[in-house]
């Protein structure tokens, strides 16, 4: 049985002429040609401009369809405009209906029958729609309703029921009604667009400069009427299928819990599927996880506060949630048996990161307490001649060429290096090589270069070890929200210059070096006394509840790393799916190009590894943004 999908204007006349139709053979069959249909995206409030993004993205997770294909003979909406209704491609509608069974912010898919600029030229195109086509959606063995949407003006329900009974002529009375689960929907839109600016709909401007008194603007007029059949639903209700995942429903909440729709968007934009393995470096109370999960990916989170995965007081119970709500009633049925019973439900319950996997039903992550600023991952080992070309690599590329195609995170060298220029500064010492006659904004220069140029030398040896290491890519996806500091302290294993000056005061006057013994100098403090002071070696049961010491992470530092851990672990066409802050004090995001040389600022290093696919702001309060970043692996040489 074929179906038809028409591309207005002009398709209707066509379609009865008998050219210009689109057939297909049947469901789960591919089509003919593309199916040209009416998209409408969710207005929202907070994720304005990820709407066309993430139509994109899950467009290339089903596979198979470009964006050239997408967009062929269609105007690409701006993102975070005014364009509510839009034309796009698609092979199928089985393929538009995977998609919106897992987009957030589409709302409905429509097959256009006819289209107008009035109402009345819109009937007159569906007197001459062809009747066997209608027919074939809407006929005696099938029930159908009606959908009536306006945009840009509010319609009461009398109003809606008078354009209903506008379309009666089309009925042939044998056809059944269910408006509660019609296997057809027929939809009726009326656009009248976005809220009127200065210049009215009509295109005229009111001259006041001949009167003291505004002029009445113009009536406003619809721009068009649309006429057709739902062929996939999306977000049309309050109660889509992420809501069950919103965070009241939670059973375990943190200070920083990604909320449940931008973790399903991130999710998307990572191409997030079933069978990929999904990383989040800063995984938390585990939000991002628990919407990569439900699309059936592997998943392994790591995080620096062992108190988060443990549910050690950071992470806390949510009990206004229907889970506490049921854990209560079955604490009291368990109180009325045995005393075994009573007493294991008087135990306090953790507020562990796999609580809410559990109540969802989704498959447990992977936890590990790790620094994303120290490199902890291991590979396996490359064959001799893998390790030859990465050595060979380092000879013939310039110091420009590796920075940028194999990134790597600080070594603890360079940071004792950066902490003690950083002391000479304070101190006043200045470098023999500087001439006094420099400014210091000069000498600053200076210094960063010659602390870059040791940086490369560093990354260039750490390359060579590779050959040894190995870097074999795992990851099919990295999605994150690192902590910047704006909500959570962004910090990284270490400790003070302060701390350690304590311990090495504590050891000497402990006897336990000065003087020195066993190859060490007069004052020197071996690295080993340093990590356990004379008199303090903690036992096993210290050591299990033993919370390491930590020290600020600088925003380019969290990055740098976040970067450098894509670069090497996402397989070819794998996604880094992460939050950008920015201040949009000193960013205009109004400003033409504002944004991109933000985000360029801090990706640019490795556009050869990894290519920058889009970036979509959301604005905050207090003048601040966040900058949603999608990254894609390219093609390793």
């Amino acid at each position: 049985m074929e179906q038809a999908a028409l591309s207005p204007p002009g398709a209707v006349a066509a379609a009865a002429a008998g050219v210009g139709s689109v057939s297909t053979e049947g469901a789960g069959q591919s089509a003919t040609k593309p199916l040209r249909l009416l998209v409408q995206l969710v207005r929202h409030n907070y994720y304005l401009n990820f709407r066309v993004e993430e139509l994109e993205a899950l467009c290339e997770t089903e596979g198979g369809w470009t964006l050239d294909d997408l967009w062929r003979d269609c105007k690409r909406p701006v993102s975070g405009g005014n364009d509510e209704f839009f034309y796009a491609n698609f092979p199928s509608e089985e393929f538009v209906q995977r998609i919106a069974k897992r987009s957030v912010l589409m709302r409905d898919v429509t097959e256009v029958w006819a289209e107008g600029k009035d109402l009345e030229a819109c009937q007159e195109k569906m007197r001459t729609f062809p009747r066997e086509k209608r027919r074939q959606h809407v006929h005696p063995n099938t029930t159908f309703a009606y959908r009536v949407t306006a945009y840009g003006k509010s319609l009461s329900a009398e109003e809606k029921k008078k354009l209903m009974d506008s379309f009666g002529f089309l009925w042939e009375r044998d056809e059944k009604i269910d408006l509660q689960n019609p296997e057809t929907t027929i939809h009726i839109i009326e656009e009248w667009g976005h809220a009127r600016s200065a210049k009215s709909d009509s295109g005229v401007t009111p001259d006041v400069s001949t009167s003291t008194a505004d002029p009445p603007p113009p009536p406003r007029q619809p721009k068009r009427f649309v006429f057709g059949r739902i062929v996939a639903d999306g977000r049309v209700s309050r109660s889509c299928w992420f809501q069950k995942f919103a965070l009241n429903e939670r059973p375990v909440l943190g200070p920083t819990t990604m909320d449940n729709e931008l973790a399903f968007l991130m999710s998307n934009m990572a191409k997030v599927r079933k069978g990929t393995t999904v990383l989040d470096p800063f995984v938390g109370t585990a939000g991002l996880l628990v919407s990569a999960s439900h699309f059936g990916a592997f998943t392994l989170g790591a995080d620096l506060d062992v108190r988060v995965l443990k549910g050690w007081g950071v992470s806390y119970l949510n009990k206004s949630s229907q889970w506490w709500k049921e854990k209560q009633k079955e604490k009291g049925k368990k109180e009325k048996g045995k005393k075994e019973e009573k007493k294991l439900a008087a135990l306090p319950l953790m507020p562990s990161v796999f609580v809410n996997f559990d109540y969802y039903g989704l498959n447990r992550p992977d936890t590990v307490r790790t620094d994303n600023a120290a490199w902890m991952w291991r590979f396996p080992l490359p064959s001799k001649s893998e390790a030859e070309a990465v050595t060979k690599a380092t000879e013939t590329k310039t110091e420009n060429e590796i920075h940028a195609e194999v990134p790597l995170t600080f070594h603890p060298d360079m940071r004792k290096e950066k902490l003690e220029k950083e002391r000479e500064k304070e101190t006043g010492a200045v470098s023999s090589s500087s001439s006094s006659s420099q400014s210091p904004e000069e000498r600053e220069r200076e210094e960063e270069q010659k602390e870059s140029e040791a940086l490369m030398e560093k990354k260039r040896r750490r390359l060579q070890s590779l050959g040894r290491e190995g870097t074999v890519p795992w990851l099919d996806a990295i999605i994150t929200d690192p902590p910047y500091g704006m909500r959570a302290a962004s910090r990284q294993s270490g400790q003070t210059e302060r701390n350690l000056k304590r311990k090495r005061d504590r050891i000497d006057h402990q006897g336990g070096v000065e003087g020195g013994g066993g190859g060490q100098g007069a004052g020197e403090v071996p690295p080993q006394a340093v990590e356990s002071v004379a008199g303090e070696e903690r036992t096993n049961e210290q050591r299990s509840a033993y919370i390491p010491p930590t020290v600020l992470y600088g925003t380019i530092h969290v990055t740098f790393d976040l970067l450098s851990l894509a670069s090497r672990a996402l397989t070819v066409g794998g996604r880094l799916v992460f939050l950008l802050p920015v201040d949009l004090t000193l960013v205009d995001p109004d400003q033409e190009g504002a944004l991109e040389e933000h985000v360029q600022r801090h990706v640019r290093p490795w556009a050869s590894a990894l290519r920058l696919v889009c970036f979509s702001l959301q604005t905050l309060s207090g003048g601040m943004g966040r900058i949603l970043v999608t990254m894609e692996r390219l093609q390793r040489s």
